[in-house]
């Protein structure tokens, strides 16, 4: 099963470890020391960062959907299994 990210993008189910809104200080530091050793995928097209996707991977998706519409897509995609 994927989760769409919008704008044509989409992860695994089974990769994601965590969503979280991508507003405080803390993240954004982390997505900086993350970008350093190219583990940030940017799935945002150019908008506005509103989510943080971390992977089981350790690697980290930045994505310009909401991270409650994000969850509950997540949400529905888990009871279609």
């Amino acid at each position: 099963m994927i989760l769409s990210l919008g704008y044509g993008n989409s992860v695994m189910l089974d990769k994601i470890s965590v969503i979280l809104h991508y507003g405080s200080t803390p993240l954004k530091t982390l997505v900086r020391e993350l970008d350093k050793s190219l583990k940030v995928i940017d799935a945002t097209k150019g908008k506005k960062t509103r989510t943080l996707i971390m992977l089981t991977t350790g690697q980290a998706v930045l994505c310009a959907v909401d991270a409650i519409t994000l969850q509950q897509r997540f949400k529905t995609n888990k009871k279609c299994k």
